[in-house]
């Protein structure tokens, strides 16, 4: 048992990071006249579901994932979990093309699964990079591929790409998208117009899973954009009352729209019927292109 612990993580059987450098360290010092490719795999959005749904769904994410891996690239290959959600492989003896090819039938397949009735989607962000013609140390090749990784998630995640020697010129800690701060942020972050018809201009995925949907798509096609519809009725005046406050004094006195933040709470009913009560923090900002609108952070409470 201790010499398996040694190799394997725990939780989706593969190869742990230790053990994932010897071997790959050790083919590379026999197999120097070998082709070889070297990928970098990162689930998108991971976070959301540990945070949205429990652990219990993100584990079964990161199994799913390792078996997905092993099914689509683990002809003759070394391959192991790096930490968190990151995965990293090692194809040994393949020509670019024949590699490629494998990492695109990964990327093409339908990225799901199911637990307690419910079916839960996930996307990659794939960096790789080949030997010998784009280095011969392992450990630079892998830094590398996670560096061809990070470029696919500064373009929007969901991707592939190869890696390109101007990506090392890049600074180590790259700027960060909108979409990067609010997948940290302590729960959700919506935009909202600051009128009686409330319609939601922006919504992170983690707003749509206190109401038991998987995505935006699903929650507004069932539930629709509405913010105050989305809330229990003896709570929506209320909502509309500390929103208009709010509106009167941001364009009070000087008319530079001063922000001051507000809060207020509400509860709403997710799709198993169970009412859910949930507090924001808000401020009113004018939008050129909106006109006034509600940005806030909402928690669970």
């Amino acid at each position: 048992m201790s010499y398996w612990s040694f190799q394997y993580d725990g939780l989706t059987e593969l190869y742990n990071r230790n053990a994932l450098d010897i071997y790959a360290q050790e083919y590379f010092k026999n197999n120097p006249d070998d082709k070889a490719t070297i990928v970098f795999i990162d689930i998108d959005y991971f976070k959301n579901f540990n945070d949205a749904h429990g652990h219990h769904i993100g584990d079964a994410v990161l199994k799913s994932a390792a078996r997905e891996i092993e099914h689509y690239l683990g002809r003759n290959s070394l391959i192991g979990r790096n930490g968190g959600d990151e995965f990293l492989i090692v194809l040994k003896n393949r020509d670019n093309e024949a590699a490629e090819a494998e990492i695109k039938r990964l990327y093409e397949s339908p990225h799901k699964v199911s637990c307690n009735g419910n079916d839960y989607k996930y996307s990659y962000s794939i960096g790789y990079v080949t030997y010998p013609d784009q280095g011969i140390l392992y450990h630079d090749l892998a830094r590398k591929a996670n560096r061809a990784m990070y470029q696919v998630k500064l373009n929007g995640r969901d991707g592939i790409i190869r890696f390109e020697p101007d990506m090392m010129e890049q600074r180590e800690i790259p700027f960060l998208s909108f979409q990067d701060v609010i997948d940290f942020l302590p729960g959700a972050s919506i935009v909202f117009s600051a009128d009686e018809k409330s319609n939601m201009i922006y919504a992170s995925e983690t707003f749509a899973s206190f109401f038991g949907y998987t995505s935006l798509d699903s929650l507004w096609r069932h539930r629709g954009r509405e913010f105050f519809g989305l809330m229990e009725v003896e709570y929506r005046e209320k909502v509309w009352e500390s929103v208009k406050r709010a509106k009167r004094f941001a364009n009070a006195g000087n008319g530079k729209g001063d922000k001051m933040p507000f809060a207020f709470e509400f509860e709403i009913t997710d799709e198993d019927g169970e009412r859910i009560r949930l507090r924001s923090i808000a401020d009113i900002r004018n939008s050129l292109m909106t006109g006034e609108i509600v940005t806030s952070f909402v928690f669970r409470i």
